[in-house]
């Protein structure tokens, strides 16, 4: 080994821990607008009940539920740009291998349940602003 030259092994950790990096980074990419939504519909339903607006409050869990079941759509039918990705491969002509088709699905799926967990959030949410509220 010459000088600071990382050895083979270690250059593949670095480069693993990158590209993990680089994931969670994306999938936090994707949630932050259904996390904010939520919690933008929580501090309304606690901001409309610190001021008794009792029909607003009671219409909150219905429309925070619905919100809910949207992000759970959202999550099960979007593809998060793997079409467009696969196309600008195609276009390319970069040979894609069933591999990359593999972890690309694994990535959807992740995503699809991170999106199905944040609806069960909702869900959640709408129950407690009920039973509380």
């Amino acid at each position: 080994m010459i000088g600071n030259e990382p050895e083979e092994g270690n250059s593949d950790l670095v480069i693993e821990a990158l590209e993990h990096r680089i994931r969670i980074q994306a999938i936090l990419r994707f949630i932050y607008i259904p996390i904010a939504l939520l919690v933008a519909l929580i501090l309304v339903a606690l901001t409309v009940y610190h001021f008794g607006i009792s029909s607003v409050t009671i219409a909150m869990p219905t429309i925070i539920t619905i919100c809910g079941f949207g992000v759970a759509f959202v999550g099960a039918f979007w593809d998060f740009g793997a079409r467009k990705y696969l196309n600008s491969l195609a276009n390319s002509r970069i040979m894609f291998t069933e591999k990359d088709i593999t972890m690309i699905n694994k990535q959807q799926l992740q995503l699809t349940l991170i999106y199905i967990g944040i609806a069960g959030l909702y869900i959640l949410a709408a129950f407690f602003i009920y039973m509380f509220l």
